[in-house]
C-alpha cells in the first residue's frame, strides 16, 4: 500500500519516475567505508538512484565527507528516507570527520521518516553544515513506531520543506532532542504545522539551539474544525530548559474547543525552566491569547519558583523565564559566626537583615511573603530604611521567634557546633521568587 501510494503521488508530481521499476534500496555498508554513494553498500549493488524509499536498517550509518547521500537534486533521484522500518532498528549519524566546509549532508527528495511500521529509528545530526534535508514530511515515530533525532553539534542543521510530525500515528512514540544546532522547519510556502504530538505521542527536548519554524506549533493533538475529527489519545509535550523556538502563533490540542465538546483526553503541555518562545506571526493578539489561555489553564508551565514571562514589542510575543532572585541574607547582623542557641523555652527574637542592592529595590519585597520553612514568619512588622552592611543601600530588617525556628527546621535536633544554612524566602511585587541564606551555629542551652 505505501508503495502503491507513494508511486501514485511521484509521478502525478514529478512524472519521470516508472513505478514498475522503482524498487526500495537497503543499507549494507558491506564495505565498511560508511559511504552513501558506494553502491556496494547497498542491497542490490548499485548506488542509491532512481529508488522509492532508501532504507536503513540494522546497519549503523556514518556518512561523513564524501558520503552524501543527496537524492534530492540531479539524476540521482529517489523518493525517500527511512531510518527504521518494520520491525527493525535503524541508526543514521551524520558527523563531518574531516572538516570539510560542506560538512556531512543527507536529502532526502520526499519524506523522511524515522521509526516506522513498528520499527525504531534514531538519527544522530552532530554536524552540517548541510546536515539532513527532507523535501517532504519529515515524521519522527509514524505507522506504529517510535523514532528519535538528536540535534546535539553547533553546525548540526535539519531542514524540512513540509509538515514535521513528531508522534504522528497511533501507537507511534517521537522525540526530538536539541542541545545545538539549527531545526527550520515548513520552509516551503502554505506546508505550515510542526506538529508535536499528532495522533500519537509527541515530545520535544529544547536545552539550546534555534527551532525556527515557518507556520503554526501544534502541541498535542489534530482537530479539523471543518470536518470535526480528533485525534482521541494524542499528547505533546515540549520541555525547554535553554535555546529559542520561533513560530507564528501556537495552537494546543487540549484547548476550550475540545473541553466543550467533551474530549479532554488530547494533551497538550509545554515546561519552560529556561530559554524563549517568540511568536512573530501577523496577528499578535492570536498569539498572546493562546499563550495567556495556555498559561491559565495550567498548559504551560514553568519550574518550582520560576515565573514565565510573556510580553510583546515590535519583534512579537515573547514568552520567557525569570529565575528566582538570590539576595544577600545577614542573620544577627554584626556577629559573625552567628551563634543560636538552642533553647525552646526562650520566647526571644532572632533580627535578620535582607541586605538591598543595586540588582532590585528593596520596596519591592512583598513584607507578607516573607517566611522561613513555610511556618516561621516575622513577628513584628518588617522595617525598611537601616543600612546595615553600610555600602550605603538600605537594607530591610525582620525579626522571627527563635523557638519557632529552632523547631520549624528541627534544630533541638542536632548536636552542638552544628553549622546550619537558615534560608527565608518570598516574592517580589511581580511575583518574582526571592530568598537568601545565612549560616547559623547552634550552641547548647546553659542549664
Amino acid at each position: 500500500m505505501r508503495k502503491l501510494l507513494l508511486g501514485t503521488l511521484c509521478v502525478a508530481m514529478l512524472g519521470i519516475v516508472n513505478s514498475a521499476l522503482a524498487v526500495d534500496s537497503y543499507w549494507t555498508d558491506a564495505t565498511g567505508n560508511h559511504r552513501f554513494l558506494d553502491g556496494s553498500n547497498w542491497d542490490n549493488g548499485l548506488p542509491p538512484a532512481g529508488k522509492w524509499w532508501l532504507i536503513i536498517n540494522n546497519v549503523p550509518a556514518y556518512p561523513g565527507v564524501g558520503s552524501v547521500l543527496d537524492a534530492y537534486t540531479g539524476g540521482n533521484f529517489c523518493y525517500g528516507l527511512i531510518i527504521g522500518d518494520a520491525g527493525n532498528d535503524g541508526n543514521l549519524t551524520l558527523r563531518n570527520d574531516t572538516g570539510d566546509p560542506w560538512g556531512a549532508r543527507v536529502k532526502a527528495r520526499a519524506d523522511l521518516m524515522v521509526g516506522t511500521a513498528g520499527g525504531t529509528g534514531t538519527v544522530d545530526v552532530i554536524d552540517g553544515p548541510e546536515g539532513l534535508v527532507a523535501g517532504g514530511d519529515i515524521s519522527v515515530g509514524t505507522g506504529g513506531g517510535n523514532g528519535t533525532i538528536n540535534i546535539t553539534g553547533a553546525t548540526a542543521r535539519v531542514l524540512g520543506r513540509s509538515r514535521t510530525y513528531i508522534g504522528r500515528d497511533e501507537d507511534s512514540t517521537g522525540t526530538v532532542n536539541i542541545n545545538d544546532g539549527y531545526l527550520d522547519a515548513n520552509v516551503r510556502p502554505g506546508h505550515f504545522v510542526f506538529n508535536v504530538g499528532y495522533y500519537g505521542d509527541g515530545t520535544l527536548n529544547i536545552s539550546g539551539g534555534t527551532v525556527d519554524i515557518l507556520g503554526r506549533l501544534d502541541v498535542g493533538g489534530y482537530y479539523d474544525v471543518g470536518t470535526g475529527d480528533f485525534a482521541p489519545n494524542a499528547s505533546g509535550h515540549i520541555e525547554m530548559s535553554g535555546g529559542l523556538i520561533m513560530a507564528d502563533h501556537i495552537y494546543f490540542g487540549l484547548n476550550s474547543k475540545y473541553l466543550s465538546e467533551g474530549n479532554p483526553q488530547i494533551i497538550g503541555s509545554i515546561n519552560q525552566t529556561g530559554g524563549e518562545f517568540l511568536f512573530d506571526g501577523a496577528n499578535q493578539t492570536l498569539a498572546l491569547n493562546r499563550v495567556n489561555q495556555a498559561i491559565n489553564q495550567g498548559w504551560w508551565t514553568t519550574g518550582p519558583k520560576m515565573l514565565l514571562n510573556v510580553s510583546q514589542d515590535a519583534a512579537g510575543t515573547h514568552v520567557t523565564v525569570i529565575p528566582p532572585l538570590e539576595v544577600d541574607v545577614d542573620i544577627l547582623p554584626c556577629d559573625d559566626p552567628n551563634m543560636l542557641t538552642v533553647n525552646t523555652q526562650g520566647k526571644g527574637r532572632l533580627p535578620i537583615a535582607i541586605l538591598g542592592s543595586e540588582e532590585y529595590d528593596i520596596n519591592e519585597i512583598d513584607l507578607n511573603s516573607l517566611n522561613i520553612a513555610a511556618t516561621v514568619l516575622p513577628v513584628k512588622e518588617p522595617k525598611i530604611g537601616e543600612d546595615v552592611n553600610g555600602d550605603g543601600i538600605l537594607d530591610l530588617m525582620i525579626h522571627v521567634s527563635r523557638r519557632d525556628l529552632i523547631l520549624a527546621l528541627g534544630l533541638d535536633q542536632m548536636e552542638p557546633g552544628s553549622v546550619v544554612p537558615v534560608t527565608i524566602e518570598g516574592t517580589l511585587s511581580n511575583g518574582r521568587f526571592v530568598f537568601g541564606t545565612d549560616d547559623v551555629v547552634l550552641v547548647a542551652r546553659e542549664d
